[in-house]
């Protein structure tokens, strides 16, 4: 047999067809149905047709922080974790969008020096004293802030595993103020997954 028929023989005997089905209570899913061939010849896939994916889950909050004058940091770790536990949902992931243009969120190791670090870093990515358009045009003194902003992004994606983030030992969710006042910061967090079995 040449290899092109092997391929058409193999696309052929393992080949699904996916249906929607009715959503249940909490979302939609997608189940398999046999492929003719698949239920009397398939061997690779046999019962995988069987197979219902559980229902996925949407959790949604809003969290708010107060932050000094920028660059200042917060550790937001401890929150998206109780939000986590809060949603029961297990297997996922949380998406978390800090609300304004002079704001972000990232991920470090949350102590003194390396907090100090990634200030010191922020500061000479865009430095406040520098000639910006913005301020030119508005006369508020943040041209800076939106720029710092803008390099580090507003959101985060992380997964969530058996209930909980999966983060690095050393590694923390930062929210971090660019402003040149102080400001309370809105931080919308959705978490989609499925719940434990």
């Amino acid at each position: 047999m040449d290899v092109p028929s092997q391929r058409e023989n193999f696309n052929r005997r393992h080949t699904l067809s996916i249906s929607r089905i009715n959503p249940p209570k909490f979302g939609g899913g997608l189940k398999f149905e046999p492929d003719a061939e698949i239920g009397q010849k398939g061997t690779f896939f046999k019962g995988l047709w069987r197979m219902i994916m559980k229902p996925v889950l949407i959790y949604y909050e809003l969290i708010d922080v107060s932050l000094q004058t920028g660059p200042d940091i917060c550790d937001i770790t401890l929150e998206l974790d109780q939000l986590v536990s809060k949603s029961d949902i297990a297997f996922g992931s949380l998406f978390a969008t800090i609300v304004g243009s002079t704001g972000s969120i990232t991920t470090i190791e949350f102590e003194p020096g390396v907090v100090q670090d990634l200030k010191n870093a922020i500061n000479r990515l865009a430095p406040p004293d520098m000639e910006y358009e913005h301020e030119k045009a508005w006369h508020d003194g943040n041209g800076h802030s939106h720029v710092q902003a803008a390099l580090l992004g507003p959101s985060i994606a992380l997964p969530v595993r058996n209930g909980r983030l999966k983060l690095g030992s050393w590694q923390q969710v930062v929210a971090i103020n660019h402003d040149n006042r102080p400001r309370t910061r809105a931080i919308e967090v959705t978490i989609t997954g499925t719940k434990p079995d």
